[in-house]
């Protein structure tokens, strides 16, 4: 091989590692802790392998209703999840990213009635994020809009009255 093949294919090598590189670092501006859309909710968003994956890691009101202990996932149509806690919670799996902000092939799960969508994402600028949850197809579906929490926890809403009489 001549040298200047040589030095072409390690040219392309290098081009190749550093291309990788940016694009692991593009997908990764989406790691961090969001407020959702209610601002109930603070879900961390984390990557396992190239995957992102995202947990409830702060709610508004961590108590059951009737104020006997942490906020259960009650409508999990598992019986054997319903008693594991919201916080703690993974409720996206494996979003792969696509480019330009975009992630896709996700599923999102919702603790308010115990189902699972299919779900992309996409980050608008550093702070602002639009998760889609849908059934079949993205046509079909909901967007929320999240944006990106820095700093402590907020507080949590006072808990539950208890029922009169008790």
């Amino acid at each position: 091989m001549s040298k200047i093949t040589t030095a072409l294919l390690a040219l392309l090598v290098l081009a190749t590692a550093g291309a990788a590189r940016a694009d692991d670092a593009e997908a990764d501006k989406i790691l961090g802790m969001w407020m959702t859309e209610l601002k109930d909710a603070i879900v961390e968003v984390y990557k396992v392998d190239d995957k992102f994956h995202g947990k409830i890691v702060w709610i508004i009101q961590p108590l059951e209703a009737d104020g006997s202990g942490p906020d259960l996932d009650n409508n999990n149509p598992v019986d054997t999840l319903k008693t594991q806690p919201v916080v703690g919670l993974e409720l996206m799996q494996g979003f792969e990213y696509q480019g330009n902000g975009a992630y896709r092939n996700g599923s999102v799960y919702d603790p308010a009635n115990g189902k699972t969508y299919g779900g992309t994402m996409v980050l608008e600028g550093d702070d602002d994020l639009k998760l889609r949850g849908y059934v079949g197809v993205p046509l079909f579906g909901r967007n929320s809009f999240w944006t990106r929490h820095t700093g402590d926890f907020p507080p949590h809403d006072p808990p539950p009255e208890p029922p009169a009489g008790t």
